[in-house]
């Protein structure tokens, strides 16, 4: 994909243009992004394909062998990460014994030579935006994954930053707690007038929290697009799969006056409403697929091989002449049942089978 893709228009706060780092045998490859000053984007993809070594190289910790980082028209690629003006915020809550939550948080602010009376106001506000006033007494061993969490972003959002970047910062915290803190961090662009850089592999944080998506595969950027284009019309097969759709069927399309046909490779025939002809992979996410019999095309009947149980429902996988379709419904049947599931046409979303983008040819 050409890198001018991964580009907005504007004067964006943080510019990444083509950034390449070599870590022994991992490489980031012409890595391009730009985020503007309220944007809340988020790095999508599997485990080691590079989310946290992107954040590491704009943080410093890493410096690129080619490329820019600049942040607010200052070239800052070769500058210590101290003199960034840049908060990091890993998965893995830190703290600094013996000091309580205050002495924590102010750490940077002291680090500054920041004046006691203005430290004391700056924690004041910050601690109030999280909620964590009644904590700056205790000590960090005794605080929840929530409460360590908070603390973190106040230690980081204190020292009034021009970038946030967060590692994962969901991924120690309970279910329970996760509510309150995506509602927290997805305010922080707007109250604190900063972009924020998310990194994650798990596609409903994505959706919940981005105004833009980048999806990273094997130290590439595959793809960036608002979250209704990445997780609706996914350009590529690998983001598809890391997005939610479960069946990705190959077949070979053929057009038709009010879309295509695909025909799979067991002699089922789905149709889409997608103009498109040759061999293509036939994409569709679970909650799409209903058990009824109404719909006059797209209707087909299979054995339940599975049944799981989800948040929402139940995750039920049919085997429909050995292709499995995987469906989201709310009553359970039974394994062994047979059922009728329609899949209606608008719900087929089609992407070419071929090496450029990342199907598995």
């Amino acid at each position: 994909m050409d890198s001018k893709t991964h580009l907005k228009e504007g004067n964006a706060l943080l510019q990444i243009t083509n950034v390449n780092l070599t870590l022994g045998t991992f490489r980031l490859n012409s890595i391009t992004l730009n985020v503007d000053q309220q944007e809340y984007l988020i790095i999508i993809g599997r485990t080691a394909s590079g989310k946290t070594t992107i954040l590491k190289t704009i943080a410093g910790a890493y410096k690129p062998s080619s490329g820019k980082i600049l942040i607010d028209g200052s070239d800052i690629t070769t500058m210590p990460p101290e003199k960034r003006s840049i908060a990091y915020v890993s998965q893995i809550f830190s703290s600094f014994d013996p000091k309580n939550v205050r002495g924590n948080i102010e750490l940077g602010l002291r680090a500054r030579g920041v004046p006691k009376p203005e430290r004391e106001k700056l924690i004041d506000g910050v601690v109030k935006d999280l909620g964590i006033e009644h904590l700056l007494d205790r000590m960090p061993a005794t605080l929840s994954g929530g409460e360590q969490q908070r603390v973190s972003l106040a230690r980081a959002l204190v020292t009034s930053p021009k970038v946030l970047l967060l590692d994962e910062p969901l991924s120690m915290i309970d279910p329970e707690t996760k509510g309150s803190i995506i509602r927290l961090l997805k305010a922080i662009p707007e109250k604190y007038n900063i972009p924020v850089v998310h990194v994650t592999h798990e596609w409903n944080e994505a959706y919940s929290l981005a105004s833009r998506i980048a999806v990273i595969n094997q130290g590439r950027i595959i793809e960036v697009g608002d979250p209704e284009q990445i997780f609706n019309e996914p350009r590529s097969y690998l983001t598809a799969k890391l997005v939610g759709f479960y069946d990705m069927h190959r077949g070979e399309a053929t057009l038709t006056n009010s879309g295509a046909t695909i025909k799979l490779e067991n002699g089922i025939e789905l149709k889409s409403r997608m103009k498109i002809n040759g061999s293509v992979y036939a994409c569709v996410r679970p909650e799409r697929v209903k058990l009824s019999a109404s719909n006059e095309f797209n209707k087909f009947e299979g054995q339940v091989v599975e049944v799981f149980r989800e948040r929402f429902g139940f995750l039920i996988i049919i085997n429909i002449k050995n292709i499995e379709f995987t469906a989201l419904v709310g009553s359970k049947p039974a394994k062994g049942d047979v059922v009728t599931i329609t899949i209606p046409e608008e719900s087929v979303y089609v992407i070419p089978a071929t090496e450029l983008n990342g199907a598995p040819l």
